[in-house]
């Protein structure tokens, strides 16, 4: 039972960040942007954080409904920066992972 699945485990990472909510005039789009990114490799033994990490930079996240994917291009043109793909987890654990090893 997934219950029993989920008391088996133990948390890994805590992250932590200031979050800017923004909407478009249509509503048809969600862009939040994170900055003071942190994070913090919690210790599986004994439960409390062992080394923290601070991510440099800002990351901006555009959110919206797959049948709006059409307008994207020029939302996303109006930014002058490069987009990509990103995950705060698979970003912390590297970057922990790598001051661990």
């Amino acid at each position: 039972d997934i219950c029993s699945e989920l008391s088996t485990l133990s948390p890994a990472l805590v992250n932590s960040y200031r979050r800017k909510y923004y909407l478009s005039h249509n509503g048809l789009y969600r862009v939040t942007i994170d900055r003071d990114i942190s994070y913090y490799y919690v210790s599986p033994n004994i439960n409390h954080v062992l080394t923290k990490s601070d991510h440099e930079g800002i990351v901006v996240e555009i959110k919206y409904a797959h049948e709006n994917d059409n307008c994207l291009d020029k939302l996303t043109n109006q930014f002058t920066f490069r987009l990509g793909r990103n995950s705060k987890y698979v970003q912390g654990m590297s970057t922990i992972n790598d001051l661990l090893y």
